[in-house]
Formats: structure tokens, C-alpha cells, sequence
């Protein structure tokens, strides 16, 4: 070649003859000074990669409707690389891994979907992730209201009043297929004192149609828990009425006499409470206010909680009111 210009050795040729110019020796000293810098760069901060096992979550799925997605496996295992500064950030906790399926893919009842795995930052990547899809199934739930049963043990007397149980219904939730066959929860209180006559918090089984119990384990139950109150044995016992007045007569006159038709009732209740009534029984406010004569009022019979006559409700008051010292006719 003319000039003897070389050709073998271009490149050492070519720096020598780029370092040769005043131009050149500035683009050789960036290029060396940039050579420099990235070599520095990734000496510290090299590539590096950082290894979790995540619990796969549902997002977007609408609460309003009635299902319930499960996952199988439930945990993925995901390895990240990037450079260290990044990974260092998922490594002291600054950014959490979150590994995710979009409940909008799930199309049928049961089904593979893709694992997502978020946040990534800039230059940091998946590696590895096993598995990369999961499989799905979609539960369709129902919720509905069932009354709530008392079973006493031992069996009480037939004689006995039915146990009064608070709240009397309560709300199961599940999968659709086990909500349908309940009809009502069970609640099991044992005989106990009646003098202690609540039990609190007493948890209830679901009962199926045909009688059988459910798992209480494959459904909610709201309430958990109820409260069961046993009444004492009611009986009865004949009282006397006892008429309440009330007010004074007109001025120059005075009450003479008070009778009352029937004279004694017969009520029933817990022994207690009938103990508690010290044979008598009171009926409503008879006003005398102002009164200057005989007069008879229908009234009702005021029992006390827990007593309640057996027939009678209202009974006949007489009032015999007259002149202040004139004899009574």
C-alpha cells in the first residue's frame, strides 16, 4: 500500500495515530476515563441476586360477589437479580416482594393461572420463580339465616317451660353447596340450679334437613356464641285482688268501703315469683278524686314480671264513698 501505510494491527495503529492528534488525545482520555468508571461501577456494585418464598394473594376481586378463590400451591418461590444497590432494598426490607394472581383471569370454576410478582425496580429482574402458574378453584358462597334450637340435657319434665334463647336466629355463611342444606344450629345447655337460670355464651352446630350435624368448620356462624335462659317450673296459686286507690273525694266526703268482684284470681308463674307475692295481687290506679258517690270501675290486674293470671285480666271495683260522719245506708 502506498505511503506504507500498515493495515495489520489497525487498532494499536489507530490509537497511536488518534493520540497523535490534539482531538484525538481528548476522545482517547474520555474513552479511557469512561473505561475507568464502569470498571469501578461494577466492582461496587456487581450483580446480585436475592432469593424469597412469597404467599400468593387474589387481587382485584369484587366483594360483591359471592365466592371464595383458593390457590394450590399457596407459596411461591421467586429469585430476583440486579445490581446490589437495588437488591439490597428488597434485603433490609425497604421494598417488599409480593407474588400475586388477578382474580379477573380466573374464567371457570378451577383453572392454571400466572404468578405475578411485584414490585420490580429498574434493572432488577425474575430469575427463577417455581411455580410460575397455579392452580385455582372458585367457591360460590351463600349466606342465609337459620333459627336457632335448645336441646337441655338431661330432657326436661314435659311440665317444664321451653328455654327462652337470645338472639333465636343467627346468620351462617359458606360455600353454597353446605349453606343449602342447613335448616338451624343447635344450641346444648345441661339442667343445672334454677336459681341459676342463664347461661351465657353457648356456641351452636349447624344441623342439616335430615337431622345431621355439620362441621362447624365449614361455615361462619354469626353469633358464635348465644345466650340460654331455663325458666324455673311454672305452677299456680290462687291470690287475693288487692284494688289500688288513689285520690281523695270530693270535700265532706269520704271512702266507706271498696269491693271487688272476683275477690281472688289464680295466677301462674316460677315458684319465686310467686312466693314474692305474698298471696295478694294489685290491680291498676281506681281514682277517687273528687268522687262524692258509689261508683264501679273495670280495672286490670297489675302481675308482677314473671306472674300472669290464668283467666282473669280485669276485675269490678266498687267504691262505696259518702258524706264525712253520716251513717252508711
Amino acid at each position: 500500500m502506498t505511503n506504507g501505510s500498515p493495515v495489520a494491527g489497525g487498532d494499536s495503529w489507530f490509537g497511536a495515530r488518534l493520540g497523535s492528534l490534539p482531538i484525538g488525545r481528548v476522545v482517547l482520555a474520555v474513552l479511557v476515563g469512561l473505561g475507568i468508571w464502569l470498571a469501578r461501577t461494577i466492582a461496587d456494585n456487581p450483580v446480585e441476586s436475592y432469593k424469597a418464598t412469597l404467599e400468593v394473594t387474589v387481587r382485584g376481586q369484587d366483594e360483591k360477589v359471592p365466592s371464595e378463590p383458593s390457590l394450590e400451591p399457596s407459596q411461591v418461590t421467586v429469585t430476583i437479580v440486579g445490581q446490589r444497590k437495588n437488591i439490597r432494598a428488597y434485603e433490609d426490607g425497604t421494598l417488599s416482594l409480593r407474588a400475586s394472581v388477578q382474580f379477573d383471569q380466573m374464567t371457570e370454576s378451577t383453572g392454571q393461572i400466572p404468578v405475578e410478582i411485584t414490585p420490580l425496580v429498574e434493572g432488577v429482574r425474575v430469575d427463577t420463580l417455581t411455580p410460575k402458574h397455579v392452580t385455582y378453584t372458585v367457591k360460590t358462597l351463600d349466606v342465609k339465616t337459620v333459627p336457632v334450637n335448645v336441646e337441655v340435657v338431661p330432657q326436661r319434665d314435659p311440665g317444664m317451660p321451653a328455654p327462652i334463647v337470645l338472639p333465636d336466629r343467627v346468620t351462617v355463611r359458606g360455600e353454597k353447596a353446605v349453606v343449602e342444606r342447613i335448616v338451624a344450629v343447635q344450641a346444648f345447655v345441661r339442667e343445672f340450679d334454677l336459681a341459676q337460670r342463664v347461661v351465657d355464651e353457648v356456641g351452636v352446630r349447624p344441623i342439616a334437613a335430615d337431622g345431621s350435624y355439620l362441621p362447624r368448620s365449614r361455615v361462619e356462624i354469626e353469633p358464635q356464641y348465644v345466650m340460654v335462659q331455663l325458666p324455673a317450673q311454672a305452677t299456680s296459686n290462687w291470690v287475693e285482688v288487692r284494688p289500688e286507690i288513689v285520690g281523695e273525694p270530693a270535700e265532706g266526703y269520704e271512702v266507706r268501703g271498696v269491693t271487688v268482684e272476683p275477690q281472688s284470681v289464680e295466677v301462674s308463674g316460677a315458684r319465686t315469683a310467686l312466693e314474692a307475692l305474698g298471696g295478694r295481687i294489685a290491680t291498676d290506679a281506681v281514682e277517687v278524686q273528687g268522687r262524692t258517690g258509689r261508683f264501679e270501675s273495670s280495672v286490670s290486674l297489675r302481675p308482677p314480671e314473671g306472674v300472669a293470671p290464668s283467666d282473669i285480666n280485669t276485675v269490678t271495683v266498687t267504691v262505696d264513698i259518702g258524706p264525712v260522719d253520716e251513717p252508711s245506708g
